[in-house]
C-alpha cells in the first residue's frame, strides 16, 4: 500500500513534452503554491511560459517535483468526473504514549478498508473487481500539529500534551467515482463523519477541494514520504496462474 520509489518517480519526471501539454498552468501554479525560492525573482509571462516552466520545474526538488505529479493525477482523476475531498482525522492520545507513523497507519488502514469502504460500496465484498473498479482513488499523508494543553492539569489529556506536544494525523485526498457520490454525500453530512468507523479516532472533517488541496495534505512529505498510503493499491486483483 506504501509508495515506492519506482512508483512515483516514473510519474515525477516532468519532461518538456509534459510542459508543452495542456497541464502547463496547472504546473505553474503548483510551483506557485509550494512558493520556490526563485520564482519570486521570475516573472513569467505567456511567451515565456514554456522555457520558464520547463527550467522552474527542473529546479524543484524531488519530494516538490512528486508532489506536483500527485496533484497532477488527482486533476486528470476530476478530469475524468471523480469528485475531490479533503478528509482530515486526528486520533485520540494515550496518556503515556506517543502514537507513531505506523499505527496511525494501522488505525486508517482498518477504518477505512473495514468499515468506510463497505458503508460507501454497500458490500463486503469490496476486492471484486467491478466493486474496486468504483473505490475512491485515495492518497493518504501524515502530518504534525501541536495541541492546546486543557485545563484540567490532572486529566490524561493534559499529562499526554505535556509529554508529547507533537502529534500525527492524516490528510487524505479522496477521488470519488460517480457512481458512489450519492452515498459519499450521505456519510459525509454528519459532523465528524468518520469517528464511527473508529474508536481511536478524535475528530474527522471532509469537504470538497480542487486537485491542488493535494499540495497542503502533503506538505510533511518530505519527512513521512514511506508512510503514505494509497488506496486501492490495484485497480484490478491480479489472476492466479
Amino acid at each position: 500500500m506504501n509508495i515506492t520509489s519506482k512508483e512515483i518517480t516514473n510519474d515525477a519526471l516532468i519532461t518538456n513534452s509534459y510542459i508543452e501539454s495542456s497541464e502547463q498552468n496547472f504546473y505553474l501554479d503548483c510551483v506557485k503554491y509550494l512558493k520556490a525560492d526563485f520564482i519570486a525573482n521570475n516573472t513569467i509571462n505567456e511567451r515565456e511560459n514554456k522555457n520558464k516552466a520547463s527550467s522552474i520545474l527542473l529546479n524543484l526538488s524531488n519530494y516538490q517535483r512528486e508532489r506536483i505529479a500527485l496533484a497532477n493525477e488527482i486533476r486528470n482523476l476530476e478530469l475524468e468526473h471523480r469528485n475531490i475531498y479533503h478528509l482530515t482525522i486526528t486520533y485520540k492520545p494515550y496518556k503515556n504514549h506517543q502514537r507513531s507513523a505506523k499505527e496511525i497507519n494501522t488505525f486508517f488502514k482498518n477504518f477505512y478498508i473495514k468499515k468506510f469502504l463497505p458503508d460507501l460500496l454497500n458490500t463486503r465484498n469490496i476486492h471484486k473487481n467491478k466493486k474496486k473498479s468504483v473505490q475512491p482513488i485515495c492518497y493518504t499523508f501524515i502530518d504534525e500539529h501541536t495541541q492546546k494543553p486543557s485545563i484540567n492539569k490532572t486529566d490524561n489529556l493534559y499529562i499526554n500534551m505535556m509529554l508529547f506536544p507533537v502529534k500525527l494525523h492524516h490528510h487524505a485526498i479522496l477521488a470519488v467515482h460517480p457512481e458512489t457520490a450519492d452515498r459519499m454525500n450521505e456519510i459525509i453530512s454528519t459532523d465528524n463523519p468518520m469517528n464511527k468507523y473508529s474508536p481511536v479516532t478524535m475528530t474527522s472533517y471532509i469537504r470538497e477541494c480542487e486537485p491542488m488541496c493535494l499540495l497542503y495534505a502533503s506538505k510533511k512529505y518530505d519527512k513521512y514520504r514511506d508512510d503514505t498510503l494509497i488506496f486501492p493499491d490495484r485497480l484490478h486483483r491480479r489472476r492466479k496462474p
